[in-house]
This record gives C-alpha cells, structure tokens and sequence, in this order.
C-alpha cells in the first residue's frame, strides 16, 4: 500500500468517525464520509468493504484492546483485591483515550454486528461480580442485588465518558469511585456474612 493509499484510508478512517459520531451507523452517510474524506465512493471500496467494515475498523483495535485490559483486571483482582484501584484506573484511561470510539460501540453501533455489546459485557460484569460475592460470602450472591451495583458501576462510565473531563480529571474520579465501591463492598460482605 503505498504512502498516498494510507493517507486516503486514513482520512475514509477519520471522516468515518466524525459521520458515526454525529449520526449513528444506521443514519451515516457513505457519501457524506467520501465527500468529506474528499474520495469518491469507488476509493471507499477500494480500503472497505462496505459501510460496517468501515465502522469496524475505527472500533475492532480499541474493542480488542479493551478485552484484554478487562481480563487481566479480573485476574488481578481475583487474585488480590487490593489492585481494583489500580485497575480502575487503567480502566477510565483507556475509556478517556478512545472517548469517541466507546461512545461509537455503546450509544451508536444500532445496525452493526457490535450493537449487542453493552449487554454482553454487562452481562459478563455482572457473573464476574457473582463469582466475587461467591468468593467472599459464599452462598449469598443476589443476583437482583448484583444488576444494581453492576448498572450503577457502569453509570460511572458513561457519566465520566460523557463529561469531557480531562485524562488526569478522570482518573481521579476513578480513583475516588473505586474507593468508594470498595468500602461498599466490603461492608455489604459483612453484612451479608452476618446473615443481615
């Protein structure tokens, strides 16, 4: 691929984002992305090969790299609990540095392949939760109980998506969220350890 062609499939990747940004996958414009990427049609074929193979290559990197940053936070915080702030934070910087693709999979991906993954990795969080409540109160995992915190954990996200903080605001208000989860955690472990 030669330096113009990269530069070409750089500005489809570009004008791709700021199109799904505004108007969502299933009211983007593959003529308003070539138009504004200055390309006919016809070059976007050359680099996609239609409009969710477009989309998927602005998410399919970051999506990766989220799912692996998540399963090494699980098993470091399977094997010691004292590292969820340290993963939280890597969390909310990964978040804040692909802000505008997050926002693509969860608020704008109708239409695509990808439009299922919010309840997916909801539903991951929450087993990953039972499996925690299993650990250290064994037998005591409420599943409705479990939703609640998993939805309200998830609200952080988005609410610090959605924020435009800086990178360094945002990790502090991670770093503050995890505290404030982990001292829940721990108390509703005793409490429910108790039997109350």
């Amino acid at each position: 691929m030669s330096v113009q062609d990269i530069s070409v499939k750089e500005k489809l990747l570009n004008s791709g984002k700021e199109e799904f940004l505004l108007h969502g996958f299933r009211n983007a414009s593959l003529r308003r992305i070539c138009s504004k990427a200055g390309v006919t049609t016809g070059a976007l074929y050359f680099f996609f090969n239609n409009k969710e193979d477009l989309f998927g290559s602005i998410i399919e990197k970051p999506l990766t790299l989220y799912h692996e940053l998540i399963q090494s936070s699980i098993r470091k915080e399977t094997a010691d609990l004292s590292t969820s702030v340290e993963n939280e934070e890597k969390i909310m910087r990964f978040l804040i540095t692909y802000r505008e693709e997050c926002i693509l999979i969860l608020e704008k991906s109708t239409g695509t392949k990808y439009e299922g993954f919010f309840d997916e990795y909801r539903a991951m969080v929450e087993k990953v939760n039972t499996d925690f409540f299993e650990k250290y109160a064994p037998g005591r995992a409420d599943p409705d109980l479990i939703k609640i915190i998993v939805g309200m954990r998830l609200q952080v996200y988005l609410e610090i998506i959605h924020g435009n903080y800086s990178v360094e605001e945002s990790i502090r208000l991670a770093k503050y969220m995890a505290c404030y989860a982990d001292a829940g955690f721990s108390e509703l472990i005793r409490k429910l350890n108790e039997g109350n």
